[in-house]
């Protein structure tokens, strides 16, 4: 484990170095590399933009010149001196073509086409029948661009070169002037190398290749690049071709709106800057080499000292006290060695004090053991005299409680006794009133009751009137009665006599016959009141047995209520008496209350004097109990402190503070 220590501190210390020097001269190196690569790149990309330049001055300039020659010549012609040379079959004008193509070898022809369709050139080849200058490119650009003179695209020629045109319209307005320019020589001229690897790339304003070392000339281009060099007149763009990776910079011709790069191959870069990255390599293996050596010494003079000071801690651990820590160099590590020098010094000192009292230690618990082991057995009996006297407040107390629970019983049923008693007293003063009441009731019942005799005997001689009465109605009815049918048989006769009479008689007739019906009616109404009569007289009689029967007994109803009131006066005297004798005994019992009250407070004083003798005894008994067990515990705690202070002499005994 301490080598393992020690092997992590050297190995962080010489991590540490290495990052403090790998990282700097790392970070430097990287930093020259990436200076030097972009101002080697800088160097080449303006290498390839001077011959960009180079090449737009060379394109500029031919196309210049060809143009004041061809603005020259078209104000030398009119379009009538080429229709009467052509209707002539003269050669003054194409003498003149042929004099300037044989001065400038880079023309392939020169001609002049008129608004009629007639054409004059340098060449002496014969044309097509059916060919007309009208209808040509050259032609009609021409009339397009103006009175200034403009250059075509590209095309091929009939000797495979790449060529252009520049037209201009003749002055008249009825023809046009043109020229083929040959572009082999042109691009000799700006076929050059960009660097060692790069190269000069043209393409017309419709994306012809016209110079490009790898081919293509005359096809038209749908790469990337040539997208990014035509977005813009100006610029530089990265782009990869047939496997290689290119940086680019690129202009715009402003005669003839062609686009003229120079490409730069990056691995031209990268080889450049091989020697400045090998140089950074070896000045920074050279500083590692050179910085290990250093790192060596460095950490060696920490981890030698550090392994002495682990050696000598090793002998210190194995508790030999005695080991010295000399001879460290005056440094951090000498001050450590003699920070733990003093160290060692005071441990030795300390475990000498160590032995002496654990001596006094050992010898102190003895005696402390045996002076518990004697308290103990006292406080055993002191506990046990204790118990017996809780045992004898608990059997008191337990006796106190059963007088007091006798005496609480007594109190309930003595209480219930005398509220029995209360109750009683109240009731026969309650039937004291009663019967009070109750003879004054009977005094208004018979009272009440003669009252009803009499108004009987009234209402008696009332309803034998009524019946005298009906029997005169009877009489008068029996009357009317007969003068019903005495009524009726006159009636008879008269409509007997009516009859007889005829006519004359037809309206005594009549009146006879409703005097007849008013007899019978009346004769009728007879029965029914006799009837009715009957009936009232039938009830009448009955109401007059009634009133026989009632006057009977009202009779008896008064001799009961005379009875009565004689019965009350017996039971309220009674009543009052045995209210009297009741009252006293109530009296009495309540007084055996208050004195069995008076008993129980002092059974619960005494019980309350018992439960705290018992709670006192149980206290003392338990604090006896609890001394005890501190006596006990100190007793073990004293062979604990002798044992431990056996083993204290024992480890103490380990150290070694004295030399043999």
């Amino acid at each position: 484990m301490r080598k393992k220590t020690i092997s992590s501190i050297r190995t962080r210390m010489i991590a540490s170095y290495l990052i403090v020097l790998l990282v700097p001269s790392i970070i430097i190196a990287s930093i020259t590399y990436s200076v030097a690569s972009n101002r080697v790149e800088d160097e080449l990309m303006a290498s390839a933009l001077e011959s960009v330049d180079s090449a737009d001055a060379i394109i500029t300039q031919a196309i210049e010149n060809k143009l004041l020659d061809i603005s020259y010549y078209a104000k030398l012609f009119t379009s009538e001196a080429v229709d009467k040379e052509v209707a002539e079959n003269g050669r003054e004008i194409k003498d003149k073509f042929k004099e300037y193509k044989a001065v400038h070898s880079d023309v392939l022809d020169m001609y002049i086409g008129t608004s009629n369709g007639k054409i004059v050139r340098s060449l002496d080849d014969a044309l097509a029948s059916d060919y007309d200058p009208r209808k040509r490119d050259w032609y009609t650009l021409a009339f397009k661009q103006g009175t200034t003179p403009i250059v075509s695209p590209s095309f091929l020629s009939v000797d495979g070169n790449m060529a252009v045109s520049i037209s201009q319209v003749l002055p008249d307005g009825n023809g046009v002037i043109s020229l083929n320019l040959d572009l082999a020589a042109l691009t000799k001229m700006t076929n050059m190398k960009v660097g060692q690897d790069g190269y000069i790339t043209i393409l017309d304003d419709s994306k012809k290749f016209l110079v490009n070392p790898s081919g293509n000339i005359g096809e038209e281009s749908t790469d990337n690049f040539v997208q990014e060099m035509f977005a813009s007149d100006l610029g530089e763009l990265n782009y990869t071709y047939q496997g290689n990776n290119y940086k680019m910079a690129f202009m715009k011709n402003e005669v003839t709106n062609w686009r003229i790069g120079g490409s730069l191959n990056q691995d031209e870069v990268l080889s450049k800057t091989v020697g400045i990255r090998n140089t950074a390599i070896i000045v920074v293996v050279i500083s590692i080499l050179a910085a290990g050596i250093l790192i060596f010494f460095n950490v060696r003079s920490v981890t030698v000292p550090l392994r002495r000071l682990k050696d000598a801690t090793a002998v210190l651990s194995e508790g030999d006290l005695t080991k010295r820590l000399d001879n460290f160099r005056q440094d951090e590590i000498g001050d450590l060695a003699n920070n733990f020098q003093l160290m060692v010094d005071n441990l030795r000192n300390m475990v000498g004090s160590v032995r002496e009292m654990t001596d006094n230690v050992s010898s102190s618990a003895e005696e402390l053991s045996a002076g518990a082991e004697q308290t103990t057995k006292a406080i055993e009996h002191v506990t046990v005299a204790i118990q017996e006297v809780a045992t004898g407040s608990e059997q008191q107390l337990q006796s106190v409680e059963g007088g007091m629970k006798t005496i609480d019983s007594m109190t309930r049923k003595v209480e219930n006794i005398s509220g029995h008693m209360f109750e009683v007293t109240k009731t026969m003063s309650q039937t004291t009133d009663a019967a009070d009441h109750g003879i004054a009731a009977v005094a208004s019942t018979e009272e009440k009751i003669r009252s009803v005799n009499q108004t009987v005997e009234e209402l008696a001689s009332v309803i034998l009137s009524l019946n005298r009465r009906a029997e005169h109605i009877d009489g008068i009815v029996s009357v009317m009665a007969g003068i019903s049918q005495q009524t009726n048989l006159l009636a008879l006769n008269a409509s007997i006599e009516a009859a007889r009479a005829g006519e004359q008689g037809r309206g005594f007739a009549v009146v006879a016959s409703e005097v007849r019906k008013l007899a019978e009616g009346s004769a009728q109404s007879a029965n029914q009141i006799k009837e009715l009569i009957g009936h009232i007289q039938t009830e009448m009689k009955q109401a007059v047995d009634t009133m026989e029967d009632v006057k009977d007994k009202v009779t008896q109803g008064i001799e009961a209520v005379d009875t009565s009131g004689s019965s009350f006066k017996l039971i309220s005297e009674s009543v009052v008496g045995a209210a009297k004798v009741i009252q006293s005994a109530s009296d009495a019992m309540h007084d055996v209350t208050n004195e069995a009250s008076t008993v129980t407070q002092a059974i619960h004083h005494i019980r309350s004097l018992s439960q705290e003798a018992a709670s006192s005894t149980e206290t003392i008994s338990a604090a006896a109990e609890e001394q005890l067990a501190s006596v006990e515990e100190i007793a073990s705690s004293s062979t604990d402190l002798s044992s431990l202070a056996e083993q204290l002499q024992q480890l103490v005994g380990r150290f070694k503070i004295y030399k043999d």
